[in-house]
């Protein structure tokens, strides 16, 4: 009997009528022998921490689009392939304090339902010519994705084409993400039939990405895709965010070019590590509202010449 205060959880529903309430699952490629989970493998139920899936694929495919299931990942290193394609589906690195360098994807992962949400998780593609998450692709626009408190980062060896790329759709967030040691952080790039449209860049911190920590110029996903109208960006909006240098400054911080003038948004309260915002490392066009942002040189309102 639940005592006054405590948390209650609905139990889960198995059915196939999506009815607002989720299920959880639950997912270790390891033996955890405190928790008396069992050993992993595809073929358990997944219903339970002793009964866990072995893949993160594994539970994804038995989940039901729009009940609003939960996929619980204990930490590890997960040498796989993710085609999330489930709408309404959450997936949640079930680390101390959130941590999320202890809950990493080594392989690509696609993003092909809308509503998709992503918590203290790693992403690395382990490829130098591969893009570690992909929300949306050549034939699919993603809605609403939101990622948090996750990591977009290299092993230190490979550094991986793009840590992550919006391709088309709108209303998605990045919140507290971290994109390190990539060639490229943060790529944007229009859809089969959209502009990217509602991108939110919150808290965020941007190291030794190579060429550049946002872009949506040069960068095209992998898989030979070659498509969308073209670059521009409407309704984004850049707050929080650190631009730093490490140990290897990026060419441009952020690189948004567009030939239509219909891009539009907002940037401020940056940090660059640089000494001014010259148009050498942050491009953007007018129909972006700058400032303030800071730099070295201390906080300005004036938009890179």
């Amino acid at each position: 009997m639940p005592r006054f205060g405590d948390v209650v959880i609905a139990p889960g529903f198995s059915g196939t009528v999506s009815n607002g309430f989720g299920i959880i699952f639950y997912v270790s490629n390891t033996t955890n022998p405190t928790e008396n989970q069992g050993a992993p493998g595809p073929g358990a139920a997944g219903r339970s921490p002793r009964g866990p899936f072995g893949t993160i694929q594994a539970a994804v495919n038995a989940a039901v689009a729009g009940r609003g299931d939960v996929i619980v990942v204990q930490r590890g290193t997960y040498s796989e392939d993710v085609t999330v394609d489930k709408n309404g589906l959450t997936i949640l690195g079930a680390v101390p304090y959130g941590y999320p360098d202890h809950v990493i994807i080594q392989g690509r992962t696609v993003v092909r339902g809308s509503g998709i949400s992503t918590y203290n998780m790693e992403f690395f593609s382990n490829s130098a010519s591969r893009i570690s998450l992909k929300v949306g692709d050549d034939t699919t626009e993603s809605v609403s994705f939101w990622a948090e408190n996750c990591s977009f980062s290299s092993d230190g060896t490979t550094e991986p084409l793009c840590g992550a790329m919006v391709v088309g759709g709108n209303d998605h967030t990045f919140k507290r993400c971290r994109f390190i040691d990539n060639t490229n952080g943060l790529a944007i790039h229009s859809g089969i039939s959209s502009y990217v449209s509602g991108l939110t860049v919150e808290d965020c911190r941007f190291l030794e990405n190579t060429t550049a920590d946002i872009t949506n110029g040069s960068v095209l996903p992998d898989a030979g895709y070659v498509g969308g109208i073209n670059y521009a960006v409407r309704n984004v909006l850049f707050m929080r965010n650190y631009f730093g240098a490490g140990l290897v400054t990026p060419t441009d911080f952020i690189i948004i070019t567009d030939g239509t003038g219909t891009s539009n948004g907002f940037m401020a309260e940056n940090v660059f590590a640089s000494a001014t915002n010259a148009s050498a490392t942050i491009t953007i066009p007018s129909t972006i509202e700058y400032g303030p942002n800071g730099t070295r040189a201390g906080w300005s309102t004036a938009v890179p010449a």
